[in-house]
């Protein structure tokens, strides 16, 4: 039987993530003009009323915690940027998001998508594109592993080889980023074990990922993962 090491495919899509800080100051000032040139503003109230919060960062992975089930209170944006600004219904770049281009005023329960109203998580990129993915969040020298598409959703990081993955990763792996200088090979099973037969009866006894490489999986290999180990060796022996 022919065994077959499948490699990753390269994806772009690094964006640089940093340290965020909000700070809030009550206004009574009439709809967004009190959001200045190169900012973005969130209000709790429409048509930009309400408590402002100005992040003072490009990228925030959450909006601070609320009453409000954990969801931002802000009820409308001001992307008064040169940047599309990302809105998510989960942390962590998860669940349904909607873009909102550059120089735009909204109020965050009309817009068009499937938010609902509902924000979580939020950031500021070059390109609409960029909204669709969150390879950025992987550190230097981590193996990360992402429970959606493009590397958005839940994520866990590890420098370490894994013979077993805890009960909340089985099968639900979607994507991955391996920012290390090793092979990272993947199993069905436990152990190290495991592997996988596509339509066409070709065999494969790992799916193999490249240093600096990230990928999202196709089948049948998508949701499937149960271990890990990270080597020197090409072949994944």
């Amino acid at each position: 039987m022919k065994i077959t090491i499948l490699r990753g495919s390269l994806l772009l899509g690094a964006l640089a993530l940093l340290c965020s800080m909000l700070f809030v100051v009550p206004t009574t000032a009439a709809a967004y003009e009190n959001c200045d040139t190169g900012t973005l503003c969130l209000y709790d109230q429409d048509g930009g009323q309400g408590t402002l919060e100005k992040p003072t960062t490009r990228s925030l992975l959450s909006i601070p915690q609320s009453s409000n089930k954990g969801n931002s209170t802000a009820r409308s944006v001001h992307n008064n940027t040169p940047s599309w600004l990302c809105l998510y219904a989960d942390a962590y770049y998860g669940g349904a998001l909607e873009a909102v281009a550059p120089n735009t005023e909204a109020n965050l329960p009309d817009l068009p998508g499937e938010l609902q109203g509902r924000v979580s998580s939020y950031k500021l990129t070059p390109s609409k594109g960029h909204c669709f993915t969150g390879f950025e969040r992987c550190e230097q020298d981590k193996l990360c592993i992402f429970a959606e598409e493009r590397a958005r959703g839940g994520m866990y990081a590890t420098a370490s080889s894994h013979s077993g993955y805890a009960p909340v990763w089985h099968d639900r792996v979607r994507s991955v980023v391996n920012n290390t200088s090793l092979y990272a090979c993947f199993y069905s099973a436990a152990g190290h074990r495991g592997g996988w037969r596509d339509a066409n009866g070709t065999s494969y006894g790992a799916y193999k990922v490249m240093p600096g490489d990230s990928t999202t999986l196709p089948a049948p290999f998508a949701k499937s993962f149960r271990s890990h180990k990270l080597t020197d060796k090409a072949d994944c022996s």
